[in-house]
This record gives C-alpha cells, structure tokens and sequence, in this order.
C-alpha cells in the first residue's frame, strides 16, 4: 500500500491499495445508531489495516441513506440512487444495486467515473460546491481511498484528477465533517483540529501479509554474509529478485531474506528455485 499527497493538490491524500495486496474489503453498518472509528475499530476483534467513513447518512439520527447491503442484508433499499460500488464473488464492482447479488452495497452520492469516463452529475446539487470529500475509487491493479480537505473540491475538478490518477470507476462518499481515515487503528494526515463526526457505516479494508523467503539464521553475522553473497550470485531467471538479497537481524538472529510476495505462488516459486541449487534451509516468514 501506497499513503501519499497528490503531486498538485497538495489539500489531497491517496491510499492507494494493489488488488494483489488486498485480502478483502468491508462495507459494514456501525453500532447504531452512530459511531466513531476509533469506537468501531476497537470493538473489532479482526482489525482493518485502513478504516474510512462510507456512505451518506442522516445526521440528526444516523438513519442509513440510499442503498446499503452488509453481509447481504439489505440495511436500506431506496428506489433510486441505486449506483454505487460493492462486493460480488470476494470482487470490488461498480454497478446497480438491483443488478447483481451483492455481498456489500454502498450507494454513490453521486458517481463520478465508470469504465474510466467522467459521468454526468444529474442530482447531488446541494453538495456540489467546493467541499471535504471522501472517494471510493478503482482500476485494473488498485483501489484508492481518496481524502480531499480543505478547500475542498467541486465535482467536476475531482472527475479531471481521477481520470488523470487512472481511476476507471469511483463515487462520491460521505464528506465535510465525516471524512476521516485510519491506518492500523491510528488516524492519518486528519488537519489540526479535525472533528471526529460519529457516522453510520463504514468501509474497512483488510490487507494480506507480506511473505519474505528466509534462509537460514546464524548468530555470526558474517555465516549470513557469506549466504546473502551466494544468493545474489545466483541466475535469477524467475525474477525473485536475488541480487537484491538482504541481511536482518532480528531476536539475536541474523537471516538473509530475498524476495516479498503476497500470494503463496510467488513464494513457492522461490523456494523451488532455490532448491535447485542447493538451498533448502528455508523459512516463510511475514516478519521484516
């Protein structure tokens, strides 16, 4: 995963996701009838590794807007703003709510791009302005979370931004008070003084765990030396990436780690060719 400001809208932060990366993502209603994140975070006994406000609620009382779907219960089915993003088969998909049988659901309020084209605002005009915002977005390799402060932005400026980012599907989330991301349960680039609005759904996203080959482990740093020098000799035909073999110490311990993969094909990959030539003291490991 990728945190950073967008290169000329310094008011704007990306989380930028691969698909590769991601485990799965949730769109779940919170305690009712509101709640913060940190509130929703810590009750969670399988943390997110990103948590970010969702879809557009009714303040006064926390009643859930428009279309939303957790876990295939329908929370709130409206006749209209029925686009939005959701979950299908374990897969993030734009599409109308009545069209697919959705795992999780959140309307757009309003969309903003679909198969990489800027749509037509046709209602949201009330929020049109220059505002706080929060977009769900994706392509072929990534899905962003995308915070825009102040001064905020129009819709038709974060349509030219998205399509300049690549994005081919996004929609507008909840904004102005409501937007508010957190990292490993820590909020993130949230500007001095930031309320924390309590909100009624939330979109949490949950990441794979980077696996390392790991071979062998010695206490004499110069043993793990002598084998980080053997690997980045070796032919690299697979692409593991042995030249760019590392030294770590960790517990007392000092390894040699090569490679960093978050499917087991790519690790298997490894291990295989490593045992081609001889190296098969090896470990997986999720630990740097």
């Amino acid at each position: 995963m990728k945190k950073y400001t967008h290169p000329t809208h310094s008011h704007v932060t990306i989380f930028e996701v691969p698909k590769k990366q991601l485990d799965h993502i949730d769109f779940a209603i919170c305690k009712q009838p509101k709640e913060t994140l940190k509130s929703y975070y810590k009750r969670q006994e399988k943390k997110p590794d990103l948590l970010s406000n969702g879809g557009i609620f009714h303040m006064a009382d926390g009643a859930t807007y428009f279309n939303f779907i957790d876990e295939g219960e329908v929370i709130s089915g409206w006749h209209w703003y029925d686009m939005g993003i959701g979950i299908v088969d374990g897969e993030l998909k734009y599409g109308n709510v009545s069209a697919e049988k959705w795992t999780d659901f959140v309307s757009a309020y309003p969309p903003l791009v679909a198969e990489g084209k800027a749509l037509p605002i046709t209602f949201a005009a009330e929020i049109a302005g220059k505002n706080k915002r929060k977009v769900l977005a994706y392509n072929d390799k990534n899905v962003f979370l995308i915070e825009i402060w102040t001064p905020g932005m129009r819709f038709s400026e974060m349509q030219d931004m998205l399509l300049e980012m690549g994005v081919t599907h996004a929609i507008n989330l909840d904004g102005g008070e409501s937007v508010l991301t957190l990292e490993d349960g820590v909020e993130v680039n949230s500007p001095k003084g930031t309320y924390r609005r309590p909100v009624d759904n939330v979109v949490a996203m949950f990441l794979k765990d980077l696996k390392r080959i790991q071979v062998g482990a010695w206490k004499n740093k110069l043993y793990a030396i002598a084998m980080q020098a053997r690997i980045r000799l070796l032919p690299d035909p697979i692409k593991a990436g042995y030249k760019s073999a590392r030294l770590v110490y960790v517990d007392g311990w000092w390894k040699v780690q090569v490679g960093a993969f978050y499917d087991d094909d790519g690790v298997q990959r490894v291990v295989d060719d490593l045992a081609t030539h001889g190296i098969t003291e090896i470990f997986i490991t999720t630990k740097d």
